[in-house]
Protein backbone atom coordinates (compact mmCIF):
# COMPACT_ATOMS: atom_id res chain seq x y z
CA UNK A 1 0.00 0.00 0.00
CA UNK A 2 2.90 2.37 0.70
CA UNK A 3 4.31 1.86 -2.81
CA UNK A 4 0.85 2.48 -4.32
CA UNK A 5 0.54 5.67 -2.29
CA UNK A 6 4.02 6.80 -3.39
CA UNK A 7 3.03 6.26 -7.02
CA UNK A 8 -0.18 8.26 -6.58
CA UNK A 9 1.73 11.05 -4.85
CA UNK A 10 4.04 11.32 -7.85
CA UNK A 11 1.22 11.10 -10.41
CA UNK A 12 -0.84 13.80 -8.71
CA UNK A 13 1.93 16.03 -7.32
CA UNK A 14 0.97 15.48 -3.69
CA UNK A 15 3.92 16.04 -1.40
CA UNK A 16 2.41 17.04 1.93
CA UNK A 17 2.15 13.47 3.25
CA UNK A 18 4.34 11.82 5.83
CA UNK A 19 4.24 8.06 5.23
CA UNK A 20 5.44 6.16 8.28
CA UNK A 21 6.89 2.66 8.06
CA UNK A 22 5.82 1.55 11.52
CA UNK A 23 3.70 -1.12 13.14
CA UNK A 24 0.58 -0.05 15.01
CA UNK A 25 -0.60 -0.13 17.65
CA UNK A 26 2.48 1.44 19.19
CA UNK A 27 3.58 2.76 22.55
CA UNK A 28 6.27 4.83 20.80
CA UNK A 29 6.08 8.29 22.42
CA UNK A 30 7.27 9.96 19.20
CA UNK A 31 3.95 9.07 17.60
CA UNK A 32 2.15 12.17 18.78
CA UNK A 33 0.87 15.15 16.83
CA UNK A 34 2.62 13.93 13.67
CA UNK A 35 0.19 15.70 11.38
CA UNK A 36 -3.15 17.46 11.22
CA UNK A 37 -4.92 14.38 9.87
CA UNK A 38 -4.23 10.67 10.28
CA UNK A 39 -5.59 8.57 7.40
CA UNK A 40 -6.14 4.84 7.16
CA UNK A 41 -7.53 3.12 4.06
CA UNK A 42 -9.11 -0.31 4.30
CA UNK A 43 -7.33 -1.04 7.56
CA UNK A 44 -8.90 -2.35 10.72
CA UNK A 45 -11.07 -5.17 9.47
CA UNK A 46 -8.89 -7.80 11.14
CA UNK A 47 -6.96 -5.91 13.82
CA UNK A 48 -7.60 -7.62 17.13
CA UNK A 49 -6.21 -4.84 19.40
CA UNK A 50 -8.38 -2.23 17.64
CA UNK A 51 -8.68 -0.04 20.75
CA UNK A 52 -4.90 0.34 21.04
CA UNK A 53 -4.69 0.89 17.27
CA UNK A 54 -7.24 3.72 17.46
CA UNK A 55 -5.42 5.20 20.47
CA UNK A 56 -2.21 5.37 18.41
CA UNK A 57 -4.08 6.90 15.48
CA UNK A 58 -5.67 9.49 17.75
CA UNK A 59 -2.27 10.45 19.22
CA UNK A 60 -0.82 10.87 15.72
CA UNK A 61 -3.47 13.38 14.56
CA UNK A 62 -3.70 16.95 15.80
CA UNK A 63 -7.10 17.67 14.26
CA UNK A 64 -8.93 14.55 13.08
CA UNK A 65 -8.72 10.95 11.95
CA UNK A 66 -10.09 9.66 8.65
CA UNK A 67 -10.82 6.10 7.56
CA UNK A 68 -11.71 4.93 4.06
CA UNK A 69 -13.54 1.66 4.52
CA UNK A 70 -16.31 -0.61 3.34
CA UNK A 71 -19.38 -0.92 5.55
CA UNK A 72 -18.43 -4.59 5.94
CA UNK A 73 -15.11 -6.35 5.56
CA UNK A 74 -14.20 -7.19 1.96
CA UNK A 75 -12.98 -10.54 3.27
CA UNK A 76 -16.63 -11.42 3.75
CA UNK A 77 -17.07 -11.98 0.01
CA UNK A 78 -18.69 -15.35 -0.56
CA UNK A 79 -19.71 -15.54 3.11
CA UNK A 80 -22.93 -17.30 2.01
CA UNK A 81 -20.85 -20.26 0.74
CA UNK A 82 -19.02 -20.82 4.02
CA UNK A 83 -21.69 -22.91 5.83
CA UNK A 84 -22.43 -24.91 2.67
CA UNK A 85 -18.75 -25.81 2.25
CA UNK A 86 -17.45 -25.96 5.82
CA UNK A 87 -20.61 -27.03 7.65
CA UNK A 88 -20.48 -24.20 10.18
CA UNK A 89 -21.56 -20.58 10.43
CA UNK A 90 -19.26 -17.93 8.95
CA UNK A 91 -18.12 -15.35 11.48
CA UNK A 92 -17.69 -12.08 9.63
CA UNK A 93 -14.92 -9.65 10.45
CA UNK A 94 -15.98 -6.17 11.54
CA UNK A 95 -16.49 -3.54 8.87
CA UNK A 96 -16.94 0.20 8.72
CA UNK A 97 -20.35 0.10 10.37
CA UNK A 98 -18.74 -1.64 13.35
CA UNK A 99 -15.94 0.93 13.40
CA UNK A 100 -18.48 3.75 13.58
CA UNK A 101 -20.27 2.04 16.49
CA UNK A 102 -16.97 1.53 18.31
CA UNK A 103 -15.86 5.15 17.78
CA UNK A 104 -19.18 6.45 19.09
CA UNK A 105 -18.96 4.11 22.10
CA UNK A 106 -15.51 5.61 22.77
CA UNK A 107 -17.08 9.09 22.82
CA UNK A 108 -15.92 10.32 19.41
CA UNK A 109 -17.92 12.71 17.27
CA UNK A 110 -18.22 10.74 14.01
CA UNK A 111 -19.19 11.81 10.50
CA UNK A 112 -19.91 9.10 7.91
CA UNK A 113 -20.40 9.82 4.22
CA UNK A 114 -20.34 7.81 1.01
CA UNK A 115 -17.33 8.53 -1.18
CA UNK A 116 -18.26 11.43 -3.49
CA UNK A 117 -18.70 10.39 -7.10
CA UNK A 118 -18.66 6.65 -6.41
CA UNK A 119 -21.38 4.05 -6.49
CA UNK A 120 -21.79 0.99 -4.39
CA UNK A 121 -19.21 -1.55 -5.49
CA UNK A 122 -20.61 -4.64 -7.15
CA UNK A 123 -18.11 -7.44 -6.98
CA UNK A 124 -18.17 -9.06 -10.39
CA UNK A 125 -16.00 -11.43 -12.37
CA UNK A 126 -15.26 -11.94 -16.07
CA UNK A 127 -15.83 -15.68 -15.82
CA UNK A 128 -17.17 -18.33 -13.51
CA UNK A 129 -13.61 -19.68 -13.13
CA UNK A 130 -12.40 -16.28 -11.91
CA UNK A 131 -15.24 -16.19 -9.37
CA UNK A 132 -14.37 -19.72 -8.23
CA UNK A 133 -10.74 -18.72 -7.67
CA UNK A 134 -11.79 -15.74 -5.56
CA UNK A 135 -14.22 -17.92 -3.58
CA UNK A 136 -11.64 -20.68 -3.09
CA UNK A 137 -9.16 -18.24 -1.57
CA UNK A 138 -11.82 -16.52 0.58
CA UNK A 139 -12.87 -19.89 1.98
CA UNK A 140 -9.27 -21.01 2.60
CA UNK A 141 -9.41 -24.04 0.32
CA UNK A 142 -6.38 -25.51 -1.42
CA UNK A 143 -6.43 -26.04 -5.18
CA UNK A 144 -6.77 -29.79 -4.52
CA UNK A 145 -9.40 -29.58 -1.77
CA UNK A 146 -12.01 -32.31 -1.70
CA UNK A 147 -14.55 -29.56 -0.90
CA UNK A 148 -14.23 -27.86 -4.32
CA UNK A 149 -17.39 -29.54 -5.73
CA UNK A 150 -19.36 -28.17 -2.74
CA UNK A 151 -17.87 -24.74 -3.38
CA UNK A 152 -18.74 -24.90 -7.07
CA UNK A 153 -22.38 -25.69 -6.25
CA UNK A 154 -22.50 -22.90 -3.65
CA UNK A 155 -20.94 -20.31 -5.97
CA UNK A 156 -23.37 -21.23 -8.77
CA UNK A 157 -26.27 -20.74 -6.33
CA UNK A 158 -24.96 -17.36 -5.10
CA UNK A 159 -23.81 -15.55 -8.26
CA UNK A 160 -26.09 -13.68 -10.61
CA UNK A 161 -25.38 -12.84 -14.24
CA UNK A 162 -25.15 -9.12 -14.87
CA UNK A 163 -24.08 -7.55 -18.16
CA UNK A 164 -22.28 -10.70 -19.28
CA UNK A 165 -20.38 -10.99 -16.02
CA UNK A 166 -20.80 -13.08 -12.88
CA UNK A 167 -21.63 -10.90 -9.87
CA UNK A 168 -22.30 -11.23 -6.18
CA UNK A 169 -25.82 -10.03 -5.37
CA UNK A 170 -24.88 -7.92 -2.36
CA UNK A 171 -22.78 -4.80 -2.59
CA UNK A 172 -20.58 -3.36 0.13
CA UNK A 173 -20.70 0.42 0.47
CA UNK A 174 -17.44 2.37 0.43
CA UNK A 175 -17.48 5.23 2.89
CA UNK A 176 -15.39 7.92 4.51
CA UNK A 177 -15.45 8.01 8.30
CA UNK A 178 -14.11 11.10 10.06
CA UNK A 179 -13.78 11.68 13.77
CA UNK A 180 -12.24 14.24 16.06
CA UNK A 181 -9.33 13.29 18.21
CA UNK A 182 -8.87 14.06 21.89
Amino acid sequence: MRSELAQLQTEHGIFNLDVRDERWPSDDPTIEDIGDVALIAHVGYDIEPIGAFLDTLDRAARRECVALTFDRAPGSLFWQAWPLVHGEEHVQLPGGADLVALLRARGATVDVSPIAGTRRVRWSFDSFDEAMEWARRRLWLSEQSSKLPLLQDAVRAILVEADGRWALPDRPTQQLIRWRTR
